[in-house]
Order: structure tokens, then sequence, then C-alpha cells
């Protein structure tokens, strides 16, 4: 998830440069960097804390949500997303090729059937 989380980040920097067309060297680019640097600090703490709550059960300390700043991180991630495809639409004319697409697809169907039976059979009790 977090992965994803990055990836989808970088991806809508790019998108939102060529969209609303901000030059890269404008200081809105690095106010946007600066920004998601400082939010991801404590949102990524967070993240990290509930994904070991087993480990973090044992002293004493057990956490069964996620926190404000990985909740706000992921809200301000899905808002750039939608900013993206709102703006975006029409600056792209060329579709993706389909078979790029059923290749991606059914790769991520493959990962994500092997990583859900991974983790069931991996799971803690």
């Amino acid at each position: 998830v977090l992965c994803a989380m990055v990836l989808c980040f970088d991806v809508s920097a790019f998108f939102l440069k060529y969209a609303l067309w901000v030059p890269p060297s404008h200081v809105l680019n690095t106010f946007r960097l600066v920004l998601w640097f400082l939010m991801g600090l404590p949102a990524v703490n967070e993240y990290y804390v509930f994904m070991q709550r087993s480990a973090a059960k044992k002293h004493g300390f057990f956490l069964e949500k996620l926190g404000a700043y990985a909740w706000t991180l992921v809200a301000t991630m899905l808002i750039e997303v939608l900013v993206s495809i709102k703006f975006g639409r029409g600056l792209y004319p060329n579709p993706c090729p389909r078979h790029i697409v059923v290749g991606w697809a059914a790769a991520g169907v493959v990962i994500a059937t092997v990583l859900a039976l991974w983790s069931r059979s991996h799971a803690y009790v």
C-alpha cells in the first residue's frame, strides 16, 4: 500500500504539472514537494505503527485505526488524482493500447491474488 501511494504521488506530480501547465521550475512545485514530505513523515509513522500492531501489542500499545495524518495523506492523494483526471481530459488524445491495459490488469490481478493467499497463510492469530 505504501509503495502504491508513493508511485501514485510520483505519477500525479507529472500529470498535475502537465494538466495545469505549471513549469517545473515554479515555486509551487517545490512547495508541493516540501508539503508532501512534511505530511508524509508522521503519516508513515502512523502507518508503520498500524502495520506492526501485533508487535506493539506485546509492549502494551495497540493501535486499531490509522491516525489522522495517514487519512489526511490518503484524502489529499485522492484529491490530486481526481484533479488530474478532471483537468486531464482531452490532453491525452491517444489512449493506451488495449493489449497494454489488459497486460497490466492481468499482472495486477495475479499480484493481488498471490499477496492475498500469502497474507492469509501467514496471518497472525
